[in-house]
């Protein structure tokens, strides 16, 4: 691989000494830039506080804060949405058709979900059909009018260009505008590619040619109503007759002695043989399926959490943990230590991209590229916050695998709120005083 143990420097390139501040994942969520008027900062303590009564389901006056914020010029459509929503509750139809007119006006597109909405449940929506599909099938058209251009150039040509707190593409062969800047954010271009419009929740799934192939919603308050699974039920086994062991089927527990406080679900499987993370109150352990524990994952090293280094393709399996004294890093099946109190929290949680490289903030305050299959820098700790690389496939294909050829690009962002893709070879792709 080209770049494995380059490091960035300061002094690459101009726009690069300013520092990477932010990067998203593979498909990439771009945020409005921060510097907000006044009005602007108000407006958005009003809508704030607008959502947080609609999650306590205290309807009527979460309308009338969403209204107070369409009345100062807040024009977003899943507050549009959500202000219908509200109406609805409150049985006001006409006044949830209203916002449900203007939500989609202004870039709320999925059609299906706003006919299940079970929100809208008092509403006739066979009725609205004919009033409702124009609208959504106009701002589709917008859409795919926008995307047009993109089936004229190779999609591995295709860069996503970050201006004025929305994303456009732009071609790297001379850095021409392909797509205007009015998505609230895109992924590099693949036989698929799922982007944002005007929404934060709608995710659009578009083909190589600036198609929509299917759209998907997901609202924050579906999260918040969803039941969160508790901890797994094992039958367990008396220890009194001086059992420490567990039994498992194909590496998932069935059942444990009582001599521990819990299990995990799911054993670790070291040289053919099953490990499981076993807990007596906070201290953790490696134990197998006798009991026995495993040399540096025993309950006397004072370990608080251990889980299997994921993807890590040495022949040595590694282990992440934490222990009573809050470090934290990596250890072999052997007992060997590495990367200790580097990390603050697992390298690869939350931030896995295409199960190989993954990216963290050190404790020492500085940031790099850490690839979690080698346990090795791709990008050495350094001064500057890196959060995310772009794996992009030659081919353009959606799946990444080790036998194609790839490339890598980081998204960096300077103080200034510029944002914009470097790539492995530290080639800037951005637009400079764009009208």
């Amino acid at each position: 691989m080209k770049i494995l143990n380059y490091k960035l420097t300061f002094s690459v390139q101009n726009g690069f000494r300013n520092g990477l501040i932010r990067i998203f994942v593979s498909l990439v969520v771009a945020q409005f830039a921060l510097n907000l008027s006044a009005q602007n900062l108000s407006q958005l303590k009003t809508v704030r506080e607008a959502d947080s009564l609609f999650k306590r389901e205290q309807y009527k006056a979460a309308l009338l804060k969403y209204e107070a914020s369409f009345k100062s010029g807040n024009t977003y459509c899943d507050d549009y949405y959500n202000a219908a929503r509200c109406a609805a509750v409150l049985k006001n139809s006409p006044l949830a058709i209203k916002y449900i007119k203007l939500s989609i006006q202004n870039g709320f597109i999925d059609e299906s979900y706003i006919g299940s909405d079970y929100y809208f449940r008092s509403l006739n929506f066979l009725s609205l059909e004919p009033t409702l599909k124009p609208l959504f099938d106009s701002q589709k058209s917008k859409i795919e009018s926008a995307l047009a251009k993109i089936k004229d150039v190779p999609c591995l040509r295709l860069i996503p260009f970050y201006s004025k707190g929305l994303w456009g593409y732009m071609d790297s062969k001379d850095t021409s505008i392909v797509v205007k800047p009015i998505f609230k954010s895109l992924g590099f271009m693949t036989e698929y590619t799922w982007i944002k419009y005007k929404s934060s929740n709608i995710n659009i799934h578009i083909s190589n040619k600036g198609k929509i192939k299917n759209v998907y919603t997901f609202m924050d308050d579906l999260m918040e109503a969803s039941d969160i699974a508790g901890e797994p039920y094992f039958n367990k086994e008396s220890s009194a007759n001086g059992y420490k062991g567990f039994k498992h089927s194909n590496g998932y527990i069935q059942k444990h002695s009582d001599y521990y406080s819990r299990l995990m679900g799911y054993t670790v499987l070291i040289k053919k043989k099953h490990y499981a993370i076993a807990y007596i109150g906070e201290s953790v352990a490696l134990i197998d399926e006798e009991g026995h524990t495993l040399k540096g994952f025993d309950f006397s090293d004072s370990l608080t959490e251990i889980h299997k280094a994921y993807d890590c393709r040495d022949s040595i399996v590694w282990m992440w943990f934490t222990d009573k004294s809050g470090g934290t890093g990596f250890r072999s099946e052997q007992g060997i230590t590495a990367h200790y109190n580097v990390f603050k929290t697992y390298p690869g949680f939350g931030h896995k991209i295409s199960s190989h490289y993954a990216f963290d903030t050190t404790k020492q305050g500085q940031y790099g590229v850490f690839d979690i299959w080698t346990l090795k820098w791709v990008v050495e700790p350094q001064a500057l916050e890196i959060l995310d690389v772009v794996t992009h496939r030659k081919d353009c294909q959606m799946v990444v695998n080790y036998t194609n050829a790839y490339t890598l690009y980081f998204l960096v962002k300077t103080p200034e709120g510029d944002m914009y893709y470097i790539d492995e070879n530290l080639r800037e792709y951005r637009i400079v005083n764009l009208k």
